[in-house]
């Protein structure tokens, strides 16, 4: 019985949305796609402690809807040590992959791949190391996807 109704929560919960021709619609909108008061579209800030200037910009741009993309990050006075995005209307939630970060040697650093699988509030964030080898973190805002 059990398994019965788990069956039923997976088809109601992932059946296609139509659109109002009858196409399967595969934006699927579960809502938070309003932008806070305070959204910063800046692609270059300093981290919360203010010590270090962070600036990034991603392969392809603007950024897709559901498909991988790259977030290269520019450092002065650091290292980024991990970059990530969330989705903060969502309860917090992250992206369906774990990037990985390549250090380009130039003070830049690759994080890929990226995928935000639906539109809305996004924030990518890049933890960064001081010289002193002390973590901060930059964190940016982003209204996905065009």
């Amino acid at each position: 019985m059990t398994a019965l109704i788990f069956a039923g929560l997976l088809l109601t919960g992932c059946s296609e949305d139509k659109d109002e021709t009858g196409t399967a619609d595969h934006h699927h909108d579960h809502g938070g796609t309003d932008l806070p008061d305070d959204f910063d579209p800046a692609t270059e800030i300093t981290t919360h402690d203010g010590s270090i200037s962070v600036s990034y910009t991603t392969d392809p741009s603007p950024i897709p809807e559901s498909a991988l993309f790259s977030v290269t990050i520019a450092v002065t006075g650091g290292t980024v040590v991990e970059a990530d995005a969330t989705m903060p209307t969502h309860g917090g939630h992250g992206m369906t992959v774990q990037p990985e970060l390549t250090d380009n040697g130039d003070g830049t650093f690759t994080a890929s791949p990226f995928e935000f699988h639906m539109p809305g509030y996004w924030v990518i964030h890049a933890t960064v190391e001081n010289d002193e080898g002390v973590s901060e973190r930059a964190d940016f805002d982003v209204d996905c996807c065009e």
